[in-house]
């Protein structure tokens, strides 16, 4: 198992209790994306306001109808990387490769993204000119 992706990172940061957070977020989560997408766009309606959606772009292509929603929903969608993993860990060529992998994911579902958030919000001194 690569210690770039997901789950080594998991078991890096955790050790041995990877398994039990694992199975907290898995239950944190248990309420769908569209649900979760449903409801903020029926806040944001009530309040006439506008939100950009950092959106893990592996997410996009399991979903690409429901991401299509933000656009349409008058927001604007931003890249947070493609398998929303931390970029301070990635070789300068990795996070490369994986900001021009969300983008093109983006681009082959037909959604313009409009800015970047990095997973955990973790950047590096080279983003500004990455991006």
């Amino acid at each position: 198992m690569s210690d770039t992706g997901y789950f080594g990172q998991l078991a890096k940061k955790w050790g041995r209790s990877a398994p039990r957070q694992l199975y907290r977020m898995l239950k944190l989560h248990r309420t769908s994306f569209t649900t979760i997408l449903q409801n903020m766009f029926t806040i944001l309606e009530e309040t006439d306001g506008r939100f950009t959606f950092p959106t893990v772009a592996g997410i996009a292509k399991m979903k690409p109808d429901l991401v299509r929603e933000i656009p349409k929903e008058g927001h604007e969608v931003a890249s947070h990387g493609t398998n929303h993993v931390r970029y301070t860990i990635l070789s300068a060529q990795a996070r490369r490769k994986d900001l021009l992998s969300s983008l093109q994911v983006f681009k082959e579902i037909g959604i313009e993204i409009a800015g970047f958030r990095a997973p955990y919000d973790r950047y590096t001194d080279d983003m500004p000119a990455l991006l």
